[in-house]
């Protein structure tokens, strides 16, 4: 669990289908939300994903967010869950990690998305 909340806007490194780019985003932790690379609305504005920053992966791929302030409340209450954001390790592995994910993601607004999105690894 991570008690950081203060927003760090910096380069962010993220995996793509072309691979690792670098984006303008908005970290807290070991979590950041950039735009997607290859993601817009219908209006043109931004899709905004989750990135986990030490590894680089993309975190739920079929997920977005309308604003980057729904991407950011997000990521808060991901902090505030008791899993260590800074190891990599069990990321693809742990159950309800992925199932908290999900749940949280749509409690802030999350959307799913309609197309493949080749930003993510898996």
């Amino acid at each position: 669990m991570s008690s950081v909340s203060f927003v760090v806007r910096e380069p962010i490194r993220t995996v793509a289908s072309t691979g690792v780019v670098t984006v303008d985003g908005a970290r807290i932790g070991s979590l950041a939300t950039h735009p997607s690379l290859n993601q817009r609305n219908l209006d043109g504005s931004p899709i905004w994903t989750i990135t986990h920053v030490p590894s680089g992966m993309r975190m739920g791929s079929d997920t977005g967010f309308l604003s980057e302030a729904q991407a950011l409340d997000f990521i808060k209450a991901l902090n505030a869950l008791p899993f260590d954001w800074t190891d990599s390790r069990n990321l693809r592995k742990d159950a309800g990690m992925h199932a908290a994910f999900e749940s949280l993601a749509y409690v802030c607004g999350g959307v799913v998305l309609a197309t493949e999105d080749a930003e993510s690894p898996t």
